[in-house]
Formats: C-alpha cells, sequence, structure tokens
C-alpha cells in the first residue's frame, strides 16, 4: 500500500519522455514539458520509476533539453532500497532540411548516472528519424531513436533502440504505441512494448495512459501515467 501510495502522488510531479520527441526541434522561445511515473510488477517488491523530461528551443536549429529519471526497488536477496537513475544534459540538432517530410536529428547528451556501485559521469550520442502521416482517419507520427551511451567505469557501453507511432488528428482520444530496448554492457537485452492512449484535444495539455509489458531477464508489468504539456 505504501508503494501505491507514493505512485499515485507522484503521477503528477515525475516525468516520461514523449516518443515523437526525438527526431523533431522546439521553435525557438518554445517548450515542453513531461512528467511520469511507471509503477511495475506483480512482485512483493514493485518496482518505481519517474521521470521529468523537458525541451526548449534555445535557436531555430538547436534544442537544448533534460532527461532526470528515478527508480527505486528493493533488493529481494539483501531487503534493502536499491536506486538508480541519471541526469542527462542534451543538444538536440537538425541532419535535414525542414522541408523534408523525415526528419533526421542527431542528440548529444552529458550527465551522470546512479547505480548500486555510486554514481558516474556518463555520455550518450544518439540519431533519431521521424515522419509525419496522413490517412483517412487523421494525421499521425512514427519515429525511431538509436542511442549510445558510455558510463564511466563500466566495462563496455549501453545500447537503447526507442520507437512509437501515435496519431496527431485532434480527437479526445488517440492510440499510440511504443516499442523500447535496451542492452546494458554484456546484459542480455531487455524490451517493453507500451500500448497508450493520449486524452486531449492536442491543446496544451495532454495526459498519457499506457500498459507497460517487459520482456528479457526482468519481465514484469507496469502501469504509466504521464502529462504533456507545450508552453
Amino acid at each position: 500500500m505504501r508503494v501505491i501510495l507514493v505512485f499515485l502522488l507522484c503521477i503528477g510531479l515525475l516525468a516520461g519522455t514523449p516518443a515523437e520527441a526525438g527526431a523533431w526541434l522546439r521553435e525557438k522561445g518554445s517548450g515542453f514539458l513531461a512528467t511520469s511515473a511507471v509503477l511495475r510488477g506483480p512482485t512483493e517488491t514493485p518496482q518505481l520509476e519517474n521521470r521529468i523530461y523537458a525541451e526548449y528551443g534555445l535557436f531555430r536549429h538547436l534544442t537544448l533539453g533534460i532527461d532526470l529519471n528515478h527508480k527505486t526497488a528493493v533488493d529481494e536477496t539483501e531487503l534493502v532500497a536499491v536506486q538508480t537513475g541519471h541526469a542527462v544534459l542534451f543538444l538536440r540538432v537538425p541532419l535535414t532540411p525542414e522541408s523534408w517530410r523525415t526528419r533526421y536529428a542527431l542528440e548529444l547528451g552529458l550527465g551522470r548516472t546512479m547505480r548500486k556501485t555510486g554514481r558516474a559521469r556518463m555520455s550518450s550520442l544518439a540519431l533519431a528519424v521521424g515522419r509525419g502521416f496522413e490517412r483517412p482517419f487523421g494525421g499521425g507520427w512514427m519515429s525511431l531513436q538509436a542511442t549510445v551511451e558510455h558510463h564511466a567505469g563500466m566495462a563496455g557501453r549501453s545500447y537503447k533502440v526507442d520507437s512509437g507511432i501515435g496519431l496527431s488528428n485532434g480527437r479526445m482520444f488517440r492510440p499510440m504505441l511504443r516499442l523500447e530496448a535496451s542492452r546494458i554492457a554484456d546484459a542480455p537485452v531487455s524490451w517493453s512494448l507500451i500500448p497508450a492512449i493520449q486524452i486531449g484535444r492536442g491543446d496544451k495539455t495532454v495526459w498519457v495512459l499506457g500498459v507497460e509489458r517487459r520482456f528479457g531477464p526482468t519481465p514484469g508489468t507496469g502501469v504509466e501515467l504521464a502529462i504533456w504539456r507545450e508552453f
């Protein structure tokens, strides 16, 4: 019950990343903030993940962003709380003209990561591609982003692939599907499938409700609730 209460309190405060963010830049002077919480189980020791993600259009061809992630779980062997996460500041630049329907972008990040063994520096390099589409049922988007991370003191690199597809047709309820995969150093691949619903008519605030199914070394199911705000 305590974990569930903390989850409900964190819903409106902590963050998640929109699937289509990586390939598009923010207009100069405009910003975006996403907050979310994910509760994973079912086990006697559920995991709570909180995230804050923000972007700001610093210049026409340069977007500045920050990605904060925090996970809390319980080590079932030692029965102690384990906290992991990261804080990353990143810059995104376009690789294609704005007139292109398919967008490519490059993202460079620097920050710190928190593991069981302590805190360490990290850097990341990501390549993103995104494309909008029009169909009889309305418009939408699809995106793919591949990321390589280097963590100081860790042998090998981490690899991540995030993809998504969703509608942006102005209706109150719009479906979205995300697929996320990662591999940390020589560990087995872990991946998640996340169907979700965007709630809101495309104004400044959108709610996102999703269900995560995780596969790999630590399979499980999670519930995600996020808020997206533009300003």
